[in-house]
């Protein structure tokens, strides 16, 4: 993984936190690695900088992370340079930057072969930087300064109308189910006010917050298939507010409240399938949820999909389709499509 050298005094320090490491004794590693990057060690300042960006031995820091793996990478070093082409890829400590990260990954041959997780991202940068090549646009593309919406933040609001059954359903027997609902469908006020209820419950609005009472009235109305009452259940898994925490059963909620149809939902699973971030990556996947939530105006999932497009990644590859989907988020004031744009299509 590392080069050996003379030993110097930031080879020997290098050494001692190398052999602490690979005893599992990361507290000690970081701090014989510290010494030795303050001397100018390239591989430790690489080392150390994993070590922050794992949070193994030292409280994780991306920022810190990067700053060292830029040291080490002004110095040649080319295990620093994937990583930090990999924080940029997936906007580890920093904005996410393809622009960046195809920057460094493709700035050595057979990179992969210093970092095996660089793989997938350099094959992505390099279908793009081709594609790129082949793209001759006619006149720079201009677009409006706006911010990318976060996810995640706050609970979804509802729309109860789609979920309203017309009196003819409601009179037709329902042979699925062993016992009735809790709530029925017919009774849209009802489902509204429990809605209403449970967000402030969640949000401590106009009563004493109770995310317990919040998570099982989402639950009750996520029984009926309301999208927007799974995101939010999903919400409460993810944190552990008022149920306990569980990855699985978040994601779980939050695949039925994508197919279900709610955009916020499939954007994030769109992120999670093209990032590989809580989900294995697939690009397929991606494709799917990102198209579904980009014909719904999503600003971040055009840009995904635009991407996706671009490098025939989950689709076949059309230029064509990248320049319209990513134009289509650039101008709804997504960053990142701004800065992919820049990068592969001016």
């Amino acid at each position: 993984m590392f080069k050996a050298s003379s030993k110097d005094p930031s080879q020997k320090r290098f050494d001692e936190g190398f052999n602490f490491e690979y005893c599992g004794n990361y507290k000690k590693a970081a701090k014989s690695y510290e010494i030795s990057a303050k001397l100018g060690n390239s591989n430790a300042r690489c080392a150390l900088g994993i070590l922050y960006e794992e949070g193994k031995g030292v409280r994780q820091d991306y920022s810190r992370a990067i700053e060292l793996y830029t040291l080490a990478e002004s110095q040649g070093h080319k295990l620093a340079c994937a990583r930090l082409g990999l924080c940029y890829y997936y906007g580890r400590g920093v904005g996410r930057d393809i622009g960046k990260a195809t920057e460094y990954l493709l700035k050595y041959d057979r990179l992969d072969a210093y970092c095996s997780e660089a793989k997938d991202a350099i094959d992505f940068c390099r279908k793009a930087r081709e594609n790129r090549a082949a793209t001759n646009p006619a006149e720079p593309v201009k677009v409006q300064e706006q911010t990318t919406p976060n996810v995640f933040d706050t609970p979804a609001y509802v729309n109860i109308k789609p979920y309203i059954k017309s009196e003819e359903e409601n009179k037709a027997p329902s042979p699925e189910t062993t016992e009735p609902d809790p709530i029925t469908q017919q009774d849209a006020k009802k489902l509204f006010e429990i809605f209403d209820m449970a967000t402030r419950y969640y949000e401590g609005e106009g009563v004493e917050k109770d995310c317990e009472k919040a998570a099982k009235l989402f639950a009750l109305l996520a029984k009926l298939g309301i999208s927007e009452a799974e995101y939010n259940l999903s919400v409460c898994y993810q944190t552990g507010s008022g149920v306990p925490k569980s990855e699985a059963k978040a994601i779980e909620l939050l695949t039925r409240s994508a197919d279900h149809g709610f955009a916020t939902a499939q954007k994030i699973l769109a992120m999670y399938y093209f990032n590989g971030e809580k989900l294995p990556q697939n690009y397929k996947l991606a494709f799917k949820y990102s198209k579904m939530a980009a014909d719904s105006g999503d600003a971040l999932a055009q840009c995904i999909l635009g991407q996706l497009y671009f490098a025939g990644l989950g689709t076949e590859e059309s230029v064509m389709q990248a320049k319209y989907w990513l134009l289509k988020s650039a101008d709804a004031g997504c960053e990142q499509a701004k800065d992919f744009i820049k990068a592969f299509l001016t």
